[in-house]
């Protein structure tokens, strides 16, 4: 029996990047024949741009990312030529040194492309942008952001290259909005929470009311059916997670006993050691911000490390909900420190029951049963 292949799975394949046999992944290698033509946003936004007033583009990305096959594209839509004819000049023609002009019978500004930095020398890169910016073409750079920025920052470069450097470093922070909002726009909801407290900006309303969304978060990894509130209740390790009705309760931590505190704040050094502290050798930024439940006999405290992406993790807890195959290494963190804190608490003279939301103290006393709100 022959052995049949799909052809359509063999040219999807040639697009993935695990051998050298995998040329369609690149622009420069790949055949009018055999490619795939995907109209996209950054297409559309780089067709305006250049019709519009734009003098110089700047398209960044590392390798596969799409830079070239967006230059092809635009010699083929602004300009007027073949796919073929495109993609001639794309391996010809696009050293930053020519111009493409447009076709007779298409009307447009020409075209000066970069389509790799990495292929000219710094020096070499820095002078013909230096003199693209003084011609009627629409330059479009290619490059990925460091070899970018080793060109507009070299000796060779001048104050062409000075404005686009100072113009490429805004664009990170043009359209942001408010401080803080950087972080949601990638995926952090809570990074400005995150920053106040590394840097020690966080006032106390503000702490106490993250102290409560954490509290939140931490019960509804224990099962627990409570919102926020000013006490972390922790859940008996003996009887496991709780169910939805009800958990037996080994500690109650009120919040004055709970700290939000940068990590650098918590190590402890005489003032000779403060002074040579690896902090002040560098621009030192915390990576991490500690929980720090203070014990109640003030013998020893319990401190828990969290990252960004932990304190999202126990925040996004604290609406309801939180991702377990996502989150899991991070929950089982969680769990190890919330089991420490119960078994080193103060331990509840009396079987604590948290029922509905609200607390049931049970006693026993001569084979009699009590139970009252605790």
């Amino acid at each position: 029996m022959s052995e049949r292949i799909n052809r359509h799975v063999s040219r999807l394949n040639r697009f993935l990047p695990f051998s050298a046999e995998h040329d369609q992944i690149y622009e420069e290698y790949q055949q009018t024949d055999d490619s795939l033509t995907i109209e996209t946003s950054a297409l559309r936004y780089l067709q305006a741009a250049v019709a519009g007033s734009a003098r110089i583009i700047v398209l960044t990305g590392d390798a596969g990312h799409g830079k070239t096959y967006l230059c092809r594209r635009l010699i083929e839509t602004h300009l007027g030529y073949s796919q073929d004819d495109a993609r001639a000049l794309i391996n010809s023609s696009c050293d930053g040194e020519t111009t493409i002009p447009p076709i007779v019978s298409h009307p447009a500004k020409p075209l000066r492309i970069f389509k790799d930095f990495s292929e000219l020398q710094i020096p070499v890169a820095a002078s013909r942008l230096e003199a693209a910016l003084h011609d009627d073409a629409v330059s479009i750079v290619c490059a990925n952001e460091g070899r970018l920025r080793a060109v507009l920052q070299s000796e060779q470069a001048g104050e062409g290259c000075h404005d686009i450097f100072s113009r490429f470093e805004q664009s990170f922070l043009d359209g942001l909005g408010e401080p803080g909002s950087e972080f949601t726009r990638i995926g952090f909801r809570n990074g400005a929470e995150f920053v106040d407290i590394c840097e020690g900006r966080l006032d106390k309303p503000s702490e106490i009311r993250l102290k409560n969304r954490l509290f939140a978060g931490l019960h509804h990894m224990q099962g627990v059916q409570k919102g926020e509130g000013p006490t972390l209740f922790l859940v008996d390790p003996a009887f496991g997670r709780s169910s939805s009705d009800a958990a037996i309760l080994a500690d109650k931590i009120p919040g004055h006993r709970v700290q939000l505190l940068n990590l650098t704040s918590t190590w402890t050094h005489t003032d000779e050691q403060s002074k040579w502290s690896v902090t002040n050798s560098v621009d030192w930024l915390d990576r991490h911000i500690v929980l720090r439940v203070k014990s109640s006999d003030q013998k020893a405290d319990t401190d828990f490390h969290a990252d960004l992406m932990m304190l999202d993790c126990l925040l996004r807890a604290a609406s309801g909900h939180v991702p377990s195959k996502f989150y899991e290494h991070d929950l089982r963190k969680v769990s190890a420190f919330l089991g420490t804190l119960a078994q080193t608490g103060s331990k509840l003279q009396e079987i604590t029951v948290l029922l509905d939301g609200k607390t049931q103290a049970i006693n026993i006393d001569g084979g009699v049963i009590q139970v009252a709100d605790a």
